[in-house]
């Protein structure tokens, strides 16, 4: 064993590195996949992180991998995370906190949470918040941890809105104050260029939309899903995200189900259909590639309606009543 051991400790830090990369590192699919109602129906544990007690060298070439990525699901792993980035070297820098670049919050808002923030927030580039409230949330101090942050990409997501019902409305008060916290923040991040909206979140609300109208705003991911708004309504709020001047990507994920329910979008302005893309991935496409559609009208002026009434009563008589003579025409032939 210690000769493997000291076989492995001998290879380059290329090669520990690619290792310790494909063990410790989040992949972006797993970061950014969208929760659902069964995200939580079971806690896996990873001992990936024992490949650093290999040896000194692979702890120190493993560490900025291991922390580079946080997903945080509960309260008790929020206040162990807080606890391990609040060490700090002797120059007064955070030892473990300077290597968080991708930060996702999805446990109940506390203390602790707002102490990561403080620790790590000049070095988070991706910041991936639950909308979710708890009647156990604390909102003390949180919008000021927020301003300490300068994100390139917000993600904002909820369970609860995706489902038919809305527990969420008995804590509609503890929402609003974590709206408050967030849009009081926003202003303050000059380098965010992209904003990805879960499904149930309704982009018509108007805290969305500010948000998505961030003046450096290039790249907003949505869904319609199950918005309630009319077909124009809609449009109204959608209208100036996809005319902002520094946008390049409205991007509408389920974009079927918007051209199904939404007709109009397909004659949005030329200039506007050219940043809209729907779809994902491979299968996004861009707006300006769709035809636009016609609505198909029948004018009344070329509707009989000036016949006689006798030669109308004679029309419907046939029309709702079978023929007895010609019926017995027929089984008499």
């Amino acid at each position: 064993m210690e000769e493997l051991s000291s076989m492995a400790d001998h290879a380059p830090d290329e090669i520990i590195e690619s290792i310790l990369h494909y063990a410790l590192h989040i992949p972006s699919e797993t970061f950014e996949a969208w929760r659902t109602p069964q995200t939580f129906a079971g806690s896996p544990t990873s001992s990936a992180w024992q490949a650093l007690l290999v040896s000194s060298r692979w702890y120190y070439i493993g560490l900025p991998l291991l922390y580079e990525a946080a997903i945080l699901r509960t309260r008790g792993q929020v206040n162990a995370f807080a606890e391990a980035v609040s060490k700090r070297g002797e120059d007064g820098s955070p030892l473990l906190g300077r290597y968080l670049r991708r930060l996702r919050m999805e446990a109940t808002y506390v203390a602790a949470f707002n102490n990561i923030l403080d620790m790590c927030g000049s070095g988070i580039r991706v910041l991936h918040l639950n909308l979710d409230p708890s009647r156990e949330d604390d909102y003390d101090g949180l919008s000021t941890a927020l301003q300490a942050l300068n994100p390139s990409r917000l993600v904002l997501s909820s369970v609860s809105m995706q489902l038919p019902w809305t527990p969420w409305d008995s804590n509609i008060d503890s929402l609003q104050h974590l709206y408050d916290a967030v849009w009081e923040a926003a202003p303050t991040w000059t380098n965010v260029r992209r904003i990805d909206l879960s499904p149930g979140l309704d982009p018509s609300d108007m805290f969305i939309a500010q948000l998505a109208t961030l003046p450096q705003m290039e790249y907003v991911s949505i869904n319609f899903g199950h918005s309630c708004l009319e077909d124009g309504e809609l449009l109204s709020i959608l209208d100036p995200i996809a005319s902002s001047p520094s946008l390049r990507v409205l991007q509408i994920r389920d974009g079927v189900n918007a051209l199904k329910h939404y007709p109009s979008a397909s004659r949005w302005p030329i200039h506007s259909r050219e940043n809209i893309f729907l779809g994902e991935g491979e299968n996004m496409v861009s707006l300006a590639e769709f035809p636009e559609i016609e609505e198909v009208t029948t004018s009344s002026s070329h509707l009989p309606v000036s016949l006689p009434d006798d030669v109308w009563y004679r029309i419907l008589g046939y029309a709702t009543h079978p023929s007895t003579k010609a019926c017995t025409c027929c089984q008499n032939s």
